[in-house]
């Protein structure tokens, strides 16, 4: 199974040979080749003596790595630089978008990580912005300290890295994907060093149930729901579940779903609410108190970065798939039908309007507008969106989050900045039983709202 997913992923990464050196580290006499993949590309031979020091690193999310947290894993390694305008864009890009081509089975066993060749240069800020922006965010775990830790992986991989260079484009920059064994002939012969913890928190532990001021203590947050009948109970969509808050934002606790990532939550009509993400699909009936899976027919796989339900027709779903296009279904998501394949497969933000435009974050492409379900598409802002958000009572307002706040009071069609962010901005969303309330979750960790429409934003409890 892991020569098979080594396989898949290096097949996945071939378009990196031009730009990196890949390779892939087997032992064949540990696991018998498949026959169906004798012709896959698995890449060269990795040089003699590649080996790394047990060493803790610090990942870009403020979380601990150590050395031993990806045995028996399929490991994609990379050397990287935000600063860098040349290979790394590239590779941060091409990985991102290849991991949505592996199955749910290879994607358990596949983690990718990049290490800073200048930590000084790589805040978490700068980080965050630059895997969004190449659509590697939650793909690709970049780890940016401590130096010490740094110097003595880049000796082991023979790494020139940039703050020695002092040029961001002058760095090496290989690409390899590494499968370490670990049995008996192999323990003890290769620690493992260049590591993705997956993260230190883990929602629904002995955290689960008891509530903590400020934003959870989790990597990315996704999807934000107002409770249409109570605008200060919140749910918050993360990587590793849903958390709520019942006081506006000021204490979250964890709710339910630990493990699955929730990139989207609708909540459309009544009780019914929505969830869409990597590898789930999920849909409740009772507000959020039971979740069943979802398994339309129609879609290429369920790595849905964009969802939205239009508001005209709850039955018509939509949902962007990764790397795939934009898919509608029209039958309450028992089965989806193509609609784009130029729009949706980099798409992270997604909205129907009560008049049926349909709006969408692309990440290479701005902000896009379709007006006749999907078939031809107009640019409305250039800019990298992550979340979309329309007001209820009145659909000309919008608001668009990225590298900041960006209000609409035309439908879209010209935008002021209402916030600024360095650390960039994720999900957001308006309440429906007071639309002049807004929420929006910064990469800071802050929560923000909005009492006047959007015109002007504060950190909750601030």
């Amino acid at each position: 199974m892991e020569l098979r997913a080594a396989a898949a992923v290096a097949a996945a990464l071939l378009a990196l040979a031009v730009a990196g050196a890949v390779f892939a580290l087997t032992r064949d006499h540990d696991v018998a080749q498949d026959a169906s993949t004798a012709d896959v590309y698995r890449g060269s031979e990795p040089p003699a003596g590649l080996w790394i020091p047990a060493f803790r690193l610090t990942g870009y999310r403020g979380q601990g790595v150590r050395s031993s947290d990806l045995r028996g894993k399929v490991v994609v390694v990379t050397f990287l630089d935000t600063a860098c305008t040349e290979s790394c864009p590239i590779i941060a890009g091409v990985i991102g978008s290849a991991f949505p081509r592996l199955s749910a089975d290879e994607r358990s066993r596949v983690q990718a990580v990049a290490l800073s060749v200048d930590p000084k240069i790589d805040t978490r800020s700068r980080v965050r912005r630059f895997l969004w922006r190449r659509g590697a965010l939650g793909k690709l775990d970049f780890l940016t300290g401590p130096l010490d830790g740094l110097r003595r992986a880049w000796r082991a991989f023979h790494i020139v890295p940039a703050v020695e260079t002092g040029n961001a484009d002058v760095h090496s920059a290989d690409v390899r994907v590494l499968r370490l064994l670990y049995g008996a002939a192999a323990a003890g012969l290769v620690a493992l060093a260049v590591v993705l913890a997956l993260t230190v928190f883990r929602g629904g532990g002995s955290n689960a149930g008891k509530a903590a001021s400020g934003l959870p203590n989790t990597p990315d947050y996704h999807s934000l729901l107002v409770n249409p009948n109570d605008p200060r109970k919140l749910v918050l969509g993360t990587h590793t579940g849903l958390y709520v808050s019942l006081d506006g934002g000021r204490r979250w606790r964890f709710d339910a779903l630990s493990g699955d990532d929730a990139m989207n939550l609708a909540r459309p009509v009544g009780q019914t609410v929505w969830l869409a993400g990597h590898q789930v699909f999920k849909k409740s009936t009772d507000g959020g108190a039971t979740w069943s899976d979802v398994q339309p027919a129609g879609l290429p796989s369920l790595d849905i970065h964009g969802f939205a339900v239009d508001p005209r027709s709850p039955s018509t779903l939509f949902a962007a798939v990764a790397g795939r296009g934009l898919y509608r279904s029209q039958d309450g998501a028992r089965s989806f039908s193509l609609v784009s394949e130029r729009v949706g497969g980099n798409v992270m933000a997604l909205a129907v309007t009560p008049d049926g435009r349909i709006l969408a974050g692309d990440m290479q492409q701005g902000l896009l507008e379709s007006s006749d379900g999907g078939e031809s598409w107009k640019q409305r802002l250039q800019a990298q969106l992550i979340g979309l958000a329309v007001n209820p009572s009145d659909p000309t307002r919008l608001l668009a989050a990225g590298a900041g706040i960006a209000l609409s009071k035309d439908g879209g069609r010209s935008w002021q900045s209402v916030l600024d962010l360095p650390e960039g901005v994720g999900p957001l969303a308006w309440s429906r039983s007071n639309p002049k309330l807004a929420y929006a979750v910064g990469f800071d960790r802050v929560l923000y709202r909005s009492t006047d429409g959007g015109e002007s934003w504060r950190p909750v409890g601030g």
